[in-house]
């Protein structure tokens, strides 16, 4: 086989390579309108939104689809914008989120499940994306959710209301005019 002595042009072959297989062998994303993702890094994706609560090393990123840690980061960052560390520590905050808006388990309880191991981490981080404490961000959430579910009640209380004030006014006589709307 041709082994070029060169690392050079070894390099500019494999980079070659590459290109060619992105261009011919991938399939058209609809979404972006352009070639979609090199398919080692598209299943990474997949495997680090699936499994997002382990302790995943860039190393182990890098051998589950046999590429070198540098390589991995290079190709990553060029197709999803950010380093591979980075894009699991955004799953792991939108599952944060998730488990504290759904769920009543402690921040602690919380950041383990999502795979932090240091709370002061997980709690500077979840204040960088979201602007607020995982506390506060609760908290808020769930006195965003009882303002919405009280003023549904009084909505749905009011036209009840209003037919029993009628039918008071009116004698219970001519409730059905009321209710349908006929005179």
């Amino acid at each position: 086989m041709f082994a070029p002595a060169n690392p050079r042009r070894k390099l500019k072959i494999v980079n070659g390579y590459e290109t060619f297989l992105r261009v011919n062998a991938l399939p058209i994303n609809p979404a972006t309108g352009g070639v979609s993702v090199d398919r080692r890094i598209d299943s990474l994706k997949e495997y680090l939104t699936e499994r997002f609560a382990e302790q995943l090393g860039v190393e182990e990123m890098a051998a589950r689809v046999n590429l070198s840690p540098s390589r991995l980061a290079h190709l990553f960052k060029r197709e999803t914008g950010t380093a591979p560390r980075e894009f699991l520590k955004q799953i792991r905050m939108k599952h944060a989120r998730t488990l504290l808006e759904g769920t009543f388990l402690s921040v602690k309880e919380v950041m383990a499940r999502c795979g932090f191991n240091d709370a002061s981490h997980f709690v500077r981080d979840f204040e960088r994306q979201y602007g607020t404490t995982p506390r506060r961000y609760r908290t808020h959430h769930l006195e965003r959710a009882r303002r919405a579910c009280s003023s549904s009640r009084q909505r749905r209380a009011e036209p009840a209301n209003e037919v029993a004030l009628r039918r008071s006014e009116a004698g219970s006589d001519s409730v059905g005019v009321f209710l349908s709307g006929k005179p």
